[in-house]
């Protein structure tokens, strides 16, 4: 399913869990601000129970995202990423609409993430600081 969403040619998403390099997502994601240290057995369970989509250029997959979802009005959009080599040809972005039209996750009425770094590829989507951000409450465990 693509559903009319673009991607540069030579790439392709690839939704099938089955087909993800899994060895390259962990080495990827221990490299990043919000994974790192978090470790295989965790981040296994993570991508086994969220939606994800995969892009790879030829048969190296060189991106993904997913998203942890109650499948009827929640999702939160976690673990995008985009290989050095082929940001800035809106990679990201597309993986983030293939998600958005996702027909299992067509009643989602709020959709939230968390960046430090990548606002303009979500503020493009619509994404937005909420309205109602002061009713927002988090519990940080450290370990």
């Amino acid at each position: 399913m693509s559903d009319g969403i673009a991607l540069p040619d030579g790439y392709r998403f690839e939704a099938d869990p089955a087909a993800w390099d899994r060895d390259a997502m962990h080495a990827f994601l221990e490299t990043t601000y919000w994974s790192a240290g978090v470790g295989r057995e965790r981040r296994e369970r993570g991508f086994d129970n969220s939606r994800g989509i995969a892009v790879f250029s030829g048969s190296r997959q060189i991106g993904f995202a997913r998203v942890v979802t109650d499948y009827a009005r929640f999702a939160y959009v976690a673990d995008v990423y985009v290989e050095p080599d082929h940001t800035r040809r809106g990679i990201a972005r597309a993986m983030v609409e293939w998600l958005h039209n996702c027909p299992d996750l067509a009643g989602i009425t709020r959709w939230l993430l968390v960046t430090r770094d990548a606002a303009p590829v979500y503020s493009g989507l619509g994404y937005a600081t909420p309205d109602d951000a002061h009713l927002f409450m988090q519990r940080r465990v450290t370990r």
